[in-house]
């Protein structure tokens, strides 16, 4: 890393409050839950994983104040990522990350022009308000964003369920997961699922959540569906042949919906979130600049003109950080300079945590923008 790590005192107070607070803890707590094995111990550790030295440095680099999902390195499932590929990318993620906090610091002593990303970007406590209901859909690049959340928010998560297999797990491969926040937000993420290529997968969908719930669903987060062409001749596509047969009507080779068919069904007055992919199986970032052309259709088509579609550009930081990719599931990736794969995760980040934070942002952008509007007509 090229990050500079000199200890100033805004490393060493928190470092020494979180060593004072573990040592308070030993002290206190009876023997038999002083070890190493106690659970609370184990979440007072967890929270101060942020400032703790690592590997002989003084203190961390900046980029360790952002909510950075590390994965363990002997973890091997889940596109996790290591050795020398990986960790020049994660120098470059980390240098990204250093300059965010250098400009944001600026900013607070001599305002600017800088707008690019908020200052809360990837530092929430919460990843969306309280009690919210998001609703993510997608394909499995739209999985890799939205699993990185019950990561990066490990002190805040209650549970992530999938659904299917009525299991918590953070980094399999389910089509159908429910997320529970401490603050009582909710995410139900559905993705890779048979039943957008059923004529009737509004219903389907409307089905799967309950109709209780999908009442309360304040914003529906939208990512690509994969179609028969991209995945003719592959494993995805022999499992979609199948698992279509379970759906009325369902059929792979139809096309299945994307951004403007949803914001079609969506409830209007509902703000809708546009992901594009993290990963590139064109030349020219082409599901980007399809998502763009669908957005201004939902615009031009929407009864209300409430431009209530917002777009997060899946591979905006790609020129900064590189590609990072693997498609090895079962067993750790390289992290291969190619823009067709799964993205990388590791133990010192990876692009699906940046796209997250820019979901996050934009998500509560969203809804503080629709709880504005509401309040604007109660006024009125």
């Amino acid at each position: 890393m090229t990050t500079e790590k000199i200890c100033h005192k805004e490393c060493l107070i928190p470092l020494l409050v979180t060593s004072i607070a573990i040592w308070l803890l030993h002290e206190t707590l009876p023997s038999s839950l002083a070890g190493g094995s106690s659970a609370l111990l184990r979440k007072v550790e967890n929270v101060s994983v942020l400032v703790r030295p690592i590997e002989g440095n003084p203190c961390l680099p900046l980029s360790d104040q952002y909510r950075i999902c590390r994965v363990p390195v002997e973890q091997e499932f889940g596109f996790n990522c290591k050795g020398k590929e990986y960790d020049q990318f994660a120098d470059k993620l980390e240098a990204l990350l250093d300059n965010h906090t250098k400009k944001t610091k600026r900013l607070s002593v001599s305002p600017s022009s800088y707008q690019e990303r908020p200052a809360s970007w990837g530092k929430r406590t919460f990843p969306f308000p309280p009690n919210s209901t998001i609703l993510a859909v997608g394909n499995s690049l739209i999985r890799q964003v939205f699993q990185q959340l019950p990561c990066q928010y490990g002190d805040q998560v209650v549970s992530w369920i999938d659904k299917e297999s009525h299991q918590e797990n953070f980094f399999h491969r389910g089509t159908f997961y429910h997320g529970r926040f401490s603050n009582g937000a909710q995410v139900y993420l559905v993705t890779n699922h048979a039943m957008f290529y059923a004529p009737k997968w509004p219903q389907y969908l409307q089905e799967l959540i309950g109709e209780e719930e999908w009442n309360k669903v304040d914003l529906m987060v939208v990512g690509r569906l994969n179609n028969f062409v991209q995945a003719y001749n592959t494993s995805f596509a022999k499992i979609m042949q199948e698992q279509t047969k379970k759906w009325d009507g369902a059929d792979f080779r139809s096309m299945p919906p994307n951004l403007t068919d949803f914001a079609s069904v969506f409830h209007r007055d509902r703000p809708i979130v546009g992901i594009s992919m993290m990963a590139d199986w064109s030349s020219w970032d082409e599901d980007y600049y399809d998502m763009k052309q669908q957005q201004e259709q939902s615009h031009a088509t929407a009864r209300n003109k409430q431009n209530n579609v917002h777009l997060v550009h899946g591979r905006q930081y790609i020129d900064q950080i590189g590609e990072c990719g693997s498609e090895s599931w079962w067993k750790t990736g390289i992290c291969a300079p190619s823009p067709y794969l799964h993205r990388c995760i590791g133990n010192r980040g990876g692009h699906p945590d940046l796209i997250a934070f820019d979901a996050v942002e934009t998500i509560n952008m969203a809804l503080d923008r629709k709880l504005s509007s509401k309040e604007h007509l109660l006024e009125h």
